[in-house]
């Protein structure tokens, strides 16, 4: 009878420390699932403040499960605007003081040119948020509406009769680019080191497109003073001549544009890789990519972003339309030359925040394998701008000036030519080498300062080879569309 007790209790205790066993193995479960449960809550709750950042405090629910405003705050908090941020407010007070009366032209010219600053990084950025994931079209809508702004400017200036400043204004850029960004640049790359090293294979491939197109550009002018030289022909043949030879060059570089984009996009992508750590070139990067997945929603996000970039754009023509009948008046106030703002003031307005934002990450870091550093993405943000202005910009206004019955041709000043050509065969030679030291970043921005200072004391000279119709502040438009 004891035996047969002991051995009832021996099987009890099984049995409970079996249930214990089960009971604590199911304990352990429902914990693990809790804490799953838990992470899963954080994340959402993460998700859902990274995408109303920006903010400043709790969003309603429709917004919080909305891609599109996540798309928006991340344009605007994201450090390509950077300092510029604040300078959103002079939108509105640019255009309430260019619609009173007898408001001084110094003024109005300032405050116009402070909102196109911000303006014009808010245009680059909806764009690149829109394109993030395009290839070719994307290539495309990036380089018309990554230039936007420089493109209203001058069409707004070409519609007032202004070509010749219109021809300075993208010299202007190119200089800019080639020479201060890119200074800026290999110095930010390279202080506080031997040399900086990038690669030589992509550089080359760009900068010999560069330097190609370059030459092409100044062929008419090279026909323009020769022709008017030799005096073959009648003023009336030559300039007949110079208009078709503008004409078909604009649309050999129009070609050769596509052509630039299949051999990047398509046939030789492996050349141009994406820089997987350059967030600051997709900024929505940040705040979406936990939301990539839901098609929908950025599908639905599209329309909103697209009047978002069509409101920045509206407001760049009033505030470009402000700018130019308030030029002659603040350059006499001022005391400086039209030439000056064509080729310094403008294109540092309308560029400075791309300038700044491939400065700021110029710095190479250690990578490994077939990576690019950040100085190879920097030259070849630096090359690709100087590309889309000559192979896309320049070729549309010719265009658009024959369209408003405004001549535009590639005829530029003797002056401008060579320095234009110059600036480009800077660039070209210090890239050959794949290295470069502070010592030439030096160079390169006191080509530009020395540049910058001849084009300060120099007085305004018409352009010789093409009349332009005469400028008058408060005038309308001159041309006539067809």
């Amino acid at each position: 009878m004891a035996s047969t007790s002991a051995s009832f209790r021996q099987r009890h205790n099984q049995a409970a420390m079996s249930t214990s066993s089960t009971a604590s193995s199911s304990s352990t479960s429902h914990q693990s699932s809790a804490e799953a449960s838990s992470d899963a809550v954080r994340f959402a709750d993460a998700a859902d403040h990274d995408a109303r950042r920006g903010s400043g405090g709790p969003a309603p629910l429709g917004l919080r499960r909305s891609d599109t405003f996540g798309q928006l705050a991340a344009i605007l908090s994201d450090d390509y605007i950077g300092e510029s941020k604040p300078l959103l407010l002079a939108v509105p007070i640019a255009i309430v003081l260019s619609l009173i009366p007898h408001m001084p032209a110094a003024l109005v010219f300032v405050v116009n040119s402070a909102a196109l600053v911000p303006l014009a990084a808010l245009n680059i950025l909806t764009v690149l948020t829109m394109t993030k994931n395009a290839r070719v079209w994307g290539g495309l809508m990036r380089a018309v509406g990554g230039n936007s702004t420089e493109f209203i400017i001058s069409a707004v200036a070409l519609a007032y009769g202004e070509s010749a400043m219109v021809q300075q204004t993208m010299i202007g850029i190119i200089l800019n680019y080639s020479l201060l960004v890119l200074g800026g640049s290999f110095l930010h790359a390279s202080y506080g080191k031997k040399d900086a090293v990038f690669s030589k294979t992509r550089t080359s491939i760009m900068s010999s497109l560069v330097m190609v197109t370059s030459f092409c550009l100044v062929i008419p002018t090279v026909m323009s003073l020769t022709t008017g030289a030799e005096g073959i022909d009648s003023p009336e043949a030559i300039r007949r001549g110079i208009m078709n030879l503008s004409h078909m060059t604009a649309t050999a570089l129009v070609l050769l544009f596509f052509t630039y984009l299949s051999f990047r996009f398509i046939t030789h992508g492996q050349f141009f890789p994406v820089n997987p750590g350059a967030v600051q070139f997709n900024p929505d990067s940040r705040t979406n990519t936990r939301l990539d997945s839901k098609q929908q929603q950025n599908t639905a996000g599209a329309p909103a972003l697209s009047l978002s970039l069509l409101g920045s754009l509206a407001c760049t023509m009033v505030c470009s339309l402000f700018l130019m009948r308030s030029m002659n008046g603040a350059a006499e106030t001022l005391h400086i030359t039209k030439t000056f703002i064509a080729f310094v003031v403008l294109p540092l307005i309308v560029s400075s925040a791309k300038s700044v934002s491939i400065v700021r990450h110029a710095r190479p870091e250690e990578t490994g394998g077939t990576q690019m550093s950040r100085l190879d993405f920097a030259i070849r943000s630096v090359m690709t701008n100087v590309l889309d202005t000559l192979l896309f910009n320049i070729p549309l206004l010719v265009f658009l000036g024959w369209g408003l019955n405004q001549p535009m041709v590639l005829v530029f000043g003797l002056f401008d030519a060579v320095v234009f050509v110059l600036s480009v065969t800077i660039m070209t030679f210090l890239v050959r080498y794949g290295k470069t030291t502070y010592f030439e970043s030096c160079m390169l921005m006191g080509t530009y300062l020395s540049m910058a200072i001849v084009f300060f004391v120099r007085p305004d000279i018409a352009n010789a080879s093409e009349a332009t119709l005469k400028f008058t502040p408060d005038s309308p438009p001159q041309a006539s569309v067809l």
